[in-house]
């Protein structure tokens, strides 16, 4: 994606529409600083700014994306494959999310056990010696450990791909 194009076309786009900067930014909840940026073509958009700026300034994703108007006869070709990029990045969003709340539970089950059984006794391994009961005691807080963990690296992982697709999608040309 080009900065400078794309700039130009929120720019020429905004005016259009007869907004300000500011307007837009708040229509955004962003600062005018922001918006200044992106048309100066200093930066761009995140890939979240992208339906609520097309919606706002009345121009297809596709086109933002190109930083200029796409004939009609072409704009659903690209439409599509702009649309299947962004839903499969929300899909791997949402997936993303439930596999880390996934994790997070898990690790949140097996803290619970052991307060539990700290407090109340809840475990009825009393045939068991001593060594043996905190092997399991530290065997829970492990396993609670480990999926917390595997939590936070399932959503680092997420985090540097996203990172990476959008510096492929709005890579300065």
């Amino acid at each position: 994606m080009d900065q400078q194009k794309l700039g130009v076309f929120i720019r020429e786009v905004r005016k259009e529409k007869g907004m300000t900067q500011q307007e837009l930014a708040n229509r955004l909840n962003i600062t005018d600083r922001a918006i200044s940026k992106w048309e100066n073509g200093r930066c761009l958009p995140d890939i979240a700014f992208l339906e609520p700026l097309s919606i706002i300034l009345g121009v297809e994703i596709s086109e933002l994306v190109k930083g200029e108007r796409i004939p009609k006869e072409d704009l659903g070709k690209v439409n599509a494959v702009v649309e299947g990029v962004v839903n499969s990045t929300i899909s791997d969003s949402q997936k993303k999310r439930r596999n880390f709340n996934n994790w997070f539970g898990g690790g949140l089950v097996f803290y619970v056990l052991v307060v539990l059984e700290n407090q109340f006794g809840i475990l009825d391994y009393s045939s068991l010696n001593y060594d043996i009961q905190e092997f399991i005691k530290g065997l829970l807080v492990g396993m609670g450990f480990a999926c917390f963990f595997a939590g936070y690296l399932t959503n680092n992982k997420y985090a540097s791909k996203m990172k990476n697709f959008q510096k492929g999608l709005f890579k300065k040309k």
